[in-house]
């Protein structure tokens, strides 16, 4: 509206007439509606090279009109091969060209598309995956708010294996303080997992120890220690293990260790460690006879 002095010139019968000020104020009428894209990754990362991967992206419309016309695309980068979708009733995605049609979109109301791929790369490598800002017929008056962009790591799993001989254990009774057949050796394990991404499946095998047993099998994570808890893990002595006059024997063993990465992929990560138990000398007791052979009569005494 306008507004103005008063009519100082009654006379001409105008308000705004010569030497008359009149002031006016207009409004930009346009609709708005302030349309807020969200982009985020929904499974876990790292992701097993092989395993699957969801996104999720929502559009929120903050109003303060409706939307029409509302629209954007969302194509899967390499690395990430599509699966499936669900989207939002009224709502139309097309895997083949990303653009997800959206439509109308009510003040306050948000519409919600999620996409699940597989994801194959490198171990350590990330895969980021953009959005477009959605797009409308109105005036968007605020775009920062959008984060379009999500990201998922493909796991590096590894695991390192330590293994522990105990001392030999005289089993004699009673004990006769010397490594012999039949004595024996306890060994221990534990497992650390040097990737980044959880494991399980875990098993241990040592051909020393064929009935070998350990727990936990997982899931061990990231960086953790985990010191397993093993039955059947006594070695017993053969006499080829023995040492001799000739020198100390050995006993000489590699166990390995195997685990799955977890996100449903198939492979495996190994690692194995060795130990070598010296077996000391067998110590060699000799004995002195000793005999007198009378020199008159020849006799052994």
């Amino acid at each position: 509206g306008c507004t103005g002095a008063a009519d100082t010139n009654a006379a001409d019968g105008l308000l705004g007439g010569a030497g008359e000020t009149i002031v006016c104020t207009y409004r930009n009428s346009r609709e708005s509606s302030d349309l807020v894209t969200t982009k985020t990754r929904l499974s876990a990362s790292p992701v097993a090279n092989g395993g699957q991967v969801q996104f999720q992206i929502t559009v929120e419309n903050k109003g303060p009109v409706a939307s029409t016309g509302v629209s954007l695309t969302d194509n899967l980068p390499s690395g990430l091969a599509y699966l499936s979708h669900t989207e939002t009733a009224g709502t139309t995605y097309v895997p083949g060209t990303g653009v997800w049609t959206i439509g109308n979109l009510a003040n306050a109301a948000t519409a919600t598309l999620t996409i699940t791929a597989t994801a194959s790369g490198a171990a350590g490598a990330t895969i980021v995956n953009t959005t477009t800002r959605a797009v409308n017929d109105q005036f968007d008056p605020v775009t920062n708010t959008d984060s379009l962009s999500a990201s998922v790591t493909i796991a590096s799993p590894a695991i390192e294996l330590t293994k522990t001989a105990g001392p030999i254990t005289d089993t004699d009774s009673p004990a006769n303080g010397v490594a012999d057949a039949g004595d024996t050796i306890a060994y221990s394990f534990s497992v650390r997992n040097t990737g980044n991404i959880a494991l399980g499946g875990i098993v241990i095998s040592d051909p020393k120890l064929p009935s070998l047993s350990c727990s936990p099998s997982g899931p061990l994570a990231p960086g953790a220690i985990q010191a397993m808890t093993c039955t059947d893990n006594v070695y017993t002595l053969a006499s080829g293990d023995l040492g001799t006059s000739a020198g100390p024997g050995s006993v000489s063993n590699t166990a390995s260790v195997s685990a799955t990465p977890t996100g449903g992929a198939a492979g495996s990560v190994t690692d194995t460690d060795s130990q070598i138990v010296s077996v000391p000398r067998k110590q060699t007791t000799l004995q002195l006879l000793k005999s007198w052979v009378n020199a008159s009569n020849g006799a052994q005494i």
